[in-house]
């Protein structure tokens, strides 16, 4: 994390803390960010146990990724798959769904779905990227606190108020967050690991160059409606040839 270095600890702190560590992991950039994370957190603290997971939940939700319902989600099967290959090839533990509980602490992602063996548990939520739009689903659901928060997907990140610290991108997010009702005392600026480092890019070997880089969305995963072509037809306009 940044902000985090093993010089200046004492040599017994960095070393006689012990504990286990659950990652909760989701989309690729999420696994990647949980996984840079725990090598940070190797340096600090070599002493502790560190396990990975895909993202689940459980009851009915379980009940429907089970029936591959929930494949267009971080839930589905293919992300899970993801989720084991890269552990696989990192020589990552993996502790499925966190079943080999209890944790001392777990970080996730993401808390539109917390599941019930980790409540009991400090949880440090990290922010993965921007948010979803304020649209009609979050108005919805900010009106009908019964719904899930899943059903406005990341519009609702950091309003499970069931974290003991909440780790966001900027100052600027922080007030953000606040502003929809997440509690200022937990709210800490970090920065994003994965990201924040962009000079280590400068120097690579990606055989192409003079490229026009276009980043599409997740509208169409969470059930906002999209034009994908017509926002591939203005990025190759803006890209000029």
């Amino acid at each position: 994390m940044p902000g985090l270095s093993p010089e200046g600890l004492p040599q017994s702190l960095s070393t006689a803390i012990e504990g286990r560590i659950l990652f909760i992991c989701g989309s690729m950039n999420q696994t990647t960010q949980m996984h840079k994370i725990a090598i940070e957190l190797r340096l600090l603290f070599p002493n502790l146990e560190q396990c990975f997971t895909p993202y689940y939940a459980d009851g009915w939700i379980e009940w429907c990724r089970k029936r591959n319902l929930t494949n267009f989600t971080i839930l589905g099967n293919r992300s899970r798959e993801r989720v084991l290959k890269y552990c696989e090839k990192n020589n990552l533990a993996v502790d499925y769904q966190g079943k080999g509980g209890p944790y001392d602490l777990v970080l996730t992602c993401a808390d539109l779905i917390v599941p019930k063996n980790i409540r009991r548990a400090p949880l440090v939520l990290v922010q993965e990227g921007m948010t979803d739009p304020e649209g009609w689903a979050y108005r919805l659901t900010r009106m009908l606190p019964v719904l899930p928060r899943w059903f406005a997907g990341t519009a609702l990140m950091g309003l499970s108020r069931q974290y003991s610290r909440f780790c966001v991108a900027s100052e600027a997010y922080r007030q953000w967050f606040i502003r929809k009702g997440a509690p200022p005392e937990k709210l800490i600026v970090t920065g994003i690991p994965n990201f924040d480092d962009v000079s280590k890019h400068v120097q690579n070997d990606f055989p192409l160059r003079n490229y026009f880089l276009v980043c599409t969305s997740d509208l169409r995963e969470t059930f906002i409606p999209e034009d994908r072509k017509s926002f591939i037809q203005k990025a190759v306009r803006l890209a000029g040839g």
